[in-house]
């Protein structure tokens, strides 16, 4: 049995063996899944203004105010949770139209995500 695929430049004939275009198909599928599984979060510390990078959970145990700035063009998808133990903090960015948001309840959590334009709360 044969598959017949879309012309590729890669592609010298049309069709493919079976068994060759699973085993492709496998391989795309597993580096699919690989880079969704690595969806690992950095978690952080802080108690000084920082600037996000990736994936990020922050703690922040700042015992004055301080920034966080969230990251101006991160991948699309990328996600970032603070969360607020002690003094105030400010979030900087662009985020549900706004420019900054101040989170000024302690222990309370802000959950951040990225959709290529700007950062939504979620």
């Amino acid at each position: 049995m044969t598959i017949r695929r879309v012309p590729n430049e890669q592609a010298p004939s049309s069709e493919i063996p079976l068994k060759e275009w699973l085993s492709r198909l496998i391989i795309n599928i597993n580096s699919a899944l690989a880079s969704i599984i690595d969806m690992s979060y950095t978690h952080t510390d802080v108690t000084g203004s920082i600037t996000t990078n990736g994936r990020q959970v922050l703690i922040c145990r700042n015992t004055s105010s301080i920034d966080v700035t969230l990251e101006l063009a991160p991948p699309i998808g990328t996600e970032v949770h603070v969360k607020r133990k002690d003094a105030e903090v400010i979030v900087k960015g662009p985020i549900d139209g706004v420019v900054d948001k101040t989170i000024n309840i302690v222990n309370y959590s802000m959950h951040l995500y990225y959709d290529g334009i700007e950062w939504s709360e979620i």
